[in-house]
């Protein structure tokens, strides 16, 4: 087997775009293994207690019980001695400076724990905030393929009100989109153009022209087109015997078990009030443009204002007891 991971595929994008039913689509390619998000570049590695110059035992053991190393490992069965094991035998990659050698050791690990789990040669990890992280994983990994994964930001902020982890509020919600949809024009006119590591797809693309869409990620992944990606369909299977997610988050993340569903693609337009309609598609308006999507016209009235208002004066409140918060303990 082998000791180093090479031609990594990475999914990202904002959470709720589509990300995880795209892992498993890839994880049914007989050699592509996807798992679980690991949120490695975005979080573990800035964790202020690692000393990523000296990886040793209880660095590792550490680092294993992270709750999404905990996850990832007991998805696939692997012991602290597996990993222990593998990271010692993991090659390093000597073009890198010390802490990126470690950085890049450590993920290999994890990956090729995957690989050889799963008896597959192609891993893909799907950490939708790893958006943020692009340049340090190129930078890692010269020959990474990265999927970034879009969805109309009304659509996405639809079903980010329902997810029992984000805070509540409509504009809450958009503005995380913004950020997100921000990130991605920076990253599309800086990769699109002349780059084999970088590629945009749409949510409503893989849902409403499948086999184009995913023959065209595999023409850039550089992996043959398997009609299994699209037809094997393990609604019958267990959550806990996927590497995709754990069964804690199951309640949102059991759609991307079934069969891909093109009712989705549109879904505001019937679930949000016409208010909130208005609201979404003034604040959205020119990050939809940017990318592709077409906002309604959106005239905001006295009231839509008010609620504007309150919105943001019940956010700056909260970041600033959060500050104080922060700043007395």
């Amino acid at each position: 087997m082998q000791q180093k991971i090479i031609k990594p595929i990475f999914i990202v994008g904002c959470p709720r775009s589509g990300t995880t039913i795209l892992a498993k689509i890839l994880n049914n390619h007989s050699q592509i293994a996807s798992a679980t998000e690991v949120h490695y570049f975005n979080h573990l590695c800035k964790l202020k207690k690692y000393d990523w110059n000296n990886i040793d035992d209880k660095f590792l053991k550490t680092f294993y019980n992270e709750t999404r190393i905990e996850d990832f490992c007991s998805l696939l069965k692997i012991s602290f001695e597996e990993f222990k094991n593998q990271f010692n035998s993991t090659e390093i990659e000597a073009s890198l400076t010390k802490i990126n050698q470690n950085q890049r050791k450590l993920f290999d690990t994890l990956m090729l724990l995957l690989l050889k789990k799963n008896n597959k040669q192609l891993c893909c990890e799907k950490t939708p905030q790893h958006l943020s992280s692009v340049e340090k994983i190129l930078l890692l990994y010269p020959d990474a393929r990265i999927i970034h994964l879009i969805r109309d930001g009304r659509d996405t902020v639809n079903s980010l009100i329902k997810m029992p982890w984000r805070p509540e509020g409509l504009l809450n919600n958009s503005r995380f989109w913004k950020q997100y949809a921000k990130i991605g024009l920076e990253l599309i006119a800086k990769y699109s153009k002349n780059s084999n590591n970088f590629i945009t797809i749409k949510y409503e693309d893989l849902l409403l022209t499948p086999d184009s869409t995913i023959r065209t990620l595999c023409e850039f992944i550089q992996n043959n087109f398997e009609e299994a990606m699209l037809t094997k369909v393990n609604s019958t299977s267990s959550v806990d015997e996927s590497n995709i997610f754990s069964s804690w988050e199951s309640s949102w993340k059991h759609k991307a078990m079934e069969e891909l569903d093109s009712t989705r693609v549109g879904a505001w337009h019937k679930e949000l009030s016409t208010q909130d309609q208005t609201l979404i598609n003034w604040h959205l308006k020119k990050e939809l443009l940017a990318l592709g999507y077409k906002p309604e016209e959106a005239k905001l009235s006295s009231k839509d204002r008010l609620n504007i208002f309150l919105e943001y004066g019940s956010l700056t409140v909260r970041r600033l007891t959060k500050s104080i918060t922060d700043l007395v303990s």
